[in-house]
């Protein structure tokens, strides 16, 4: 006789897992409200604490992940994305553009000038973090990096102008007349120096110098000089300006002398040419009179002496435009020169 002991145990088996399943269902129906209400409560938990492991960096921002029972990695720097880690994990979160620091009003910086004078500067700046120093800056200052480049930077301006103590290097009219060129100095400085400490990023043409705050007694006592100095300018203007009047006068006298001469010595030259040449034409008139006479004579055919010293003495007579000349009854010549 043969025995299949397959097919009995296959029969055992599924009797077995029948067994089983009316136990398991009798288990569900009798628990379904608790197993109702843990499946619930799990898929309330995956609900809630997945988003929780989701962390976003906004554009503006750097960070690093921090186990909230351990270390913080500062090997890797996240940047604008998101994230998602586990629950034991956060992120810390840093600044990736420019951040502002000013010294103004009451915050101002107090220095000194070469001259001896304590003043306030006003002064603002922008500074950035680059990605590849926030691990050195994270490891040397923490989160409170900020106040370690405020303290910084103050000690930067005043070295930069110098102290009572160690010498000051710069006069105060400097800080009024060259504020440009003082301004791109302290900015080449913050530059140099905070990049060197921090490793920070200070674009010069990102540092303003604002205004700087002087004493009222200073100005006071500024004004004052200036005022001096202004009024001792204008007494100089004033002697100058009598110099020059005198000066002028001077000018103008000796012109009027040098024109006078000019018109005398002009004049007296217009007088012996006017005379030089009535000499002249009197010499030529004499000598063509004296032609003449000779051809008058010649014609007439006065030869005798006595006739000619006559027409001579008649011609003279004639000469004069105010003689009248008259014959008598004797054929006598009778001159009026009324």
């Amino acid at each position: 006789m043969n025995i299949d002991l397959d097919n009995i145990t296959n029969t055992n088996t599924n009797k077995q897992n029948k067994v089983n399943w009316n136990k398991t269902k009798e288990f569900i129906l009798k628990y379904k409200y608790v197993l109702s209400s843990i499946l619930a409560l799990s898929v309330l938990l995956v609900c809630i604490l997945v988003p929780l492991s989701f962390h976003y960096i906004h554009y503006n921002e750097y960070a690093f992940t921090r186990n909230k029972f351990g270390k913080t990695d500062t090997d890797k720097v996240l940047e604008r994305g998101r994230y998602f880690l586990p629950l034991n994990f956060d992120i810390i979160r840093f600044s990736s553009t420019y951040n502002e620091i000013r010294f103004e009003g009451d915050n101002g910086q107090n220095i000194f000038t070469k001259d001896g004078y304590q003043i306030k500067m006003n002064l603002a700046f922008w500074y950035k973090i680059p990605s590849k120093s926030l691990k050195n800056i994270y490891n040397k200052y923490g989160l409170n990096y900020q106040n370690s480049v405020i303290n910084e930077a103050k000690l930067i301006i005043k070295n930069f102008a110098g102290t009572a103590t160690t010498g000051s290097n710069i006069e105060l009219s400097k800080y009024i007349n060259d504020r440009r060129n003082i301004s791109k100095s302290i900015a080449e400085a913050l530059n140099k120096e905070l990049y060197s400490e921090f490793g920070i990023d200070v674009p010069v043409k990102y540092v303003q110098m604002m205004y700087v705050q002087i004493p009222d007694t200073l100005v006071t006592q500024y004004t004052k000089t200036v005022e001096q100095v202004q009024k001792n300018q204008l007494e100089q203007n004033k002697q100058t300006l009598e110099q020059i009047k005198a000066e002028t006068q001077t000018l103008v006298t000796n012109i009027k002398v040098q024109s006078d001469f000019v018109l005398n010595s002009a004049k007296i030259d217009a007088e012996k040419i006017v005379l030089n040449t009535k000499a002249f034409a009197n010499s030529i008139v004499t000598s063509q009179r004296g032609k003449g006479l000779r051809f008058l004579m010649s014609t007439l055919n006065i030869t005798t002496q006595d006739e000619i010293n006559k027409m001579i003495r008649i011609m003279s007579i004639g000469d004069n435009t105010n003689n009248k000349i008259f014959y008598n009854i004797d054929n006598n010549i009778i001159i009026n020169n009324q």
